[in-house]
């Protein structure tokens, strides 16, 4: 997933990007009212500033590991963030989750399984620390609303690739 988002970015013109194109890892925790999970993913950032500037599209990826032997639990999202000049950000974000149990009655045949697909929606709010030359670490909140568990919270904390405009790599000199 991680490697289609940054090929996508890759694909854009270079002169629309400015080489404002972002990716990394992140490590996640999924907040209920009493209950949680752990879980890690993919994150890619690209701005937008040709169309307003602080303005960016994300994508998330998490796989969670809930509290359960035979269960698997994914979120795939997207996010409108929006960054005035400083680290902070807040946005607007849309995700799909999939939860599978593949042993949901308890049998070991193997047969029954249970799949909940639910779209869930959220805000966002985070501070990313860009003053490091090509890494961006970042922790970001979001909270769920719009569903039957509103108490819902992730938390994400991670590091995002980035190239830098400060940065004065050498430079071959041009063929004649």
């Amino acid at each position: 997933m991680l490697f289609a988002l940054t090929l996508l970015a890759l694909a854009l013109p270079a002169t629309v990007l400015q080489g404002q194109v972002r990716a990394g890892v992140q490590v996640t925790y999924q907040s209920q009212l009493f209950d949680g999970a752990f879980g890690a993913g993919a994150r890619a950032e690209v701005d937008l500033a040709f169309l307003r500037p602080g303005l960016i599209v994300a994508g998330t990826w998490d796989r969670f590991f809930p509290d359960c032997d035979d269960c698997r639990f994914t979120d795939l999202g997207g996010e409108l963030l929006m960054a005035p000049q400083g680290p902070l950000y807040l946005g607007l974000g849309a995700g799909h989750r999939q939860f599978e149990d593949a042993d949901a009655s308890g049998s070991q045949s193997g047969d029954d399984e249970t799949v909940s697909d639910e779209w869930n929606y959220f805000f966002v709010a985070g501070i990313r620390l860009a003053d490091l030359s090509m890494l961006v670490p970042f922790l970001e909140f979001r909270q769920e609303f719009g569903s039957d568990s509103l108490n819902e919270q992730i938390f994400s904390l991670g590091v995002m690739i980035s190239p830098s405009g400060r940065r004065n790599a050498p430079r071959p000199p041009p063929f004649p």
